[in-house]
């Protein structure tokens, strides 16, 4: 199994894949200049039978949400061209491909939507920067939670969950 991604300073989860096995793990610092270690406790191993390569989400302005969703992942484009425009992470097996079509807005509440957790800053001063990059707070019935609903510039639903 090779690590995929990981740096010592970051508390974001790695990807750690063999051939036909998926782990996501954390990384945890040990003495030493920038060495990490996977703690095996939070490793979750999954046996695949497919692996998703992509997340397809229909857009209008697929270069406005690739810009969007990246700075809101910290993620970057990986690909464009006349289907529209990829984000990824480095090194990570999955991608988000923003596909453009003629169709107009959406018609409706996403039947299939992300949950977003914060990593480095708190569940409010992530709603605040997620405002600022232009999501903006829907209710879709969801009444008093302890997470946020918001939509992205085109108006698909996503959830800020607590960290």
């Amino acid at each position: 199994m090779a690590v995929i991604s990981c740096r010592a300073e970051s508390r974001r989860p790695v990807i750690l894949a063999g051939s036909s096995l998926l782990a996501l793990a954390w990384p945890v610092p040990v003495s030493g200049a920038g060495a990490v270690a996977i703690a095996r406790a939070m490793c979750y191993h999954v046996q695949m039978e497919n692996r998703i390569a992509s997340l397809v989400i229909d857009a209008t302005a697929a270069e406005l949400l690739a810009r969007f969703w990246a700075a809101a992942l910290g993620w970057q484009v990986v690909n464009r061209g006349s289907y529209g425009v990829s984000i990824g992470a480095d090194g990570a097996p999955f991608e988000i491909d923003f596909r453009l079509v003629p169709d107009g807005p959406k018609p409706a509440k996403n039947r299939l939507h992300l949950d977003i957790k914060p990593v480095s800053r708190d569940q409010p001063a992530e709603l605040d920067r997620l405002l600022g990059l232009g999501a903006r707070q829907v209710d879709v019935g969801q009444g008093a939670r302890n997470w946020f609903v918001l939509a992205d510039p085109e108006g698909n639903e996503f959830c800020l969950c607590r960290p």
